[in-house]
């Protein structure tokens, strides 16, 4: 009996131990276990001179949206925002009609002609940037903030509640030129001063307030066209190698990731270094979540046939093949 005792104390004693063990069991997600949504926008030739835009998530189209104008849409870059349960997404409008849609929903419409080129949003309230009746705007929940005049916006950005828009203007000699406007200030840049440079989008980390693009230095050169990185105002770096171009950016754990061209190759800048991504490929969107990388980009097949990619750390994944296709944003949200 004894014996017995002993043996059944020896046993709740050795259960008791693996319990506790399989307590102490961590159970942190790892970056593996993190399931995000992915979301795009991919545009496909639609009408006599125009798109229709789809919403993608996933993979999956959600919304198509397609004009009631012969003309269609015309594509707006970096004009996706997810927000909780709400996506919002911009499109260029020839004549009356909607430039931000809520869910697939109308949520922005114009009477005359007018594009969304970027959204933000900020403490639940939602930033526009685009152009109505040719005049540069802002739209904060739907309603004109700001009026622009001959600013052209193509990307904002809100952080601590200053609000900071790319784009392009006229200067005093009355050259386009590239221009930061600051919550109604306009600031240049010395390097832009060529009717053709374009701006890709601003990026604020920190307090640093990164913008991208490209500009013109020699007309009369066969790769006149430089991607370039400013940095609170100053160049950072420009790419000299043949003709290339800056579209976006993200800083994420204090690397900057730009991306565009480089001798008509898709390219991916990671502090300034180039890295190869698509031979042919037309690189626009860019978003950072943790390690991952995610562009979106387009290639050529047999004119006019295009596809659409999205590349997470360097791996092409078809989204959609058609006539002219192209995917301009991406927007990654944690599940």
């Amino acid at each position: 009996m004894k014996k017995r005792i002993q043996y059944v104390t020896i046993l709740l004693s050795l259960m008791i131990v693996v319990f506790m063990s399989c307590s102490n069991t961590t159970t942190k997600p790892t970056e593996h276990s993190i399931v995000t949504d992915v979301y795009v926008v991919v545009w496909e030739r639609h009408g006599s001179t125009g798109y229709k835009a789809m919403l993608m998530k996933n993979g999956e189209i959600q919304h198509t949206i397609i004009s009631q104008h012969e003309n269609g849409l015309y594509v707006t870059n970096n004009s996706l925002f997810v927000h909780g349960n709400d996506v919002y997404f911009g499109v260029g409008v020839s004549g009356p009609d909607t430039i931000v849609y809520k869910n697939g929903e109308p949520f922005i419409s114009l009477s005359t002609n007018g594009f969304a080129s970027s959204i933000f949003v900020y403490n639940g309230d939602v930033y526009v940037c685009g152009a109505y009746a040719s005049e540069g705007k802002i739209w904060k929940n739907g309603e004109e903030l700001h009026c622009l005049g001959m600013f052209r916006p193509r990307s904002i950005f809100i952080y601590n509640g200053d609000i900071y828009v790319a784009g392009t203007s006229y200067n005093e000699s009355q050259q386009r030129e590239i221009f930061l406007w600051k919550n109604g200030e306009i600031h240049g840049f010395a390097e832009s001063h060529d009717e053709r440079d374009i701006v890709g989008e601003v990026f604020v980390s920190n307090g640093d307030v990164y913008v991208v693009g490209i500009i013109f230095r020699n007309s009369t050169s066969r790769s006149p066209n430089r991607a370039v990185l400013w940095k609170n105002g100053e160049m950072k770096w420009i790419h000299n190698n043949g003709r290339s171009g800056a579209l976006a950016v993200y800083v994420s754990k204090n690397n900057i990731y730009v991306v565009g061209t480089s001798s008509l190759r898709g390219t991916l800048w990671v502090n300034g270094v180039p890295q190869r991504n698509g031979d042919r490929a037309a690189l626009h969107g860019l978003f950072v979540d943790g390690n991952d990388v995610y562009i979106a980009g387009s290639e050529h097949l047999e004119w006019p046939e295009r596809i659409a990619y999205l590349y997470k750390n360097g791996v092409p994944h078809t989204l959609h093949r058609g006539n002219g296709v192209m995917v301009t944003s991406v927007f990654v949200v944690r599940r």
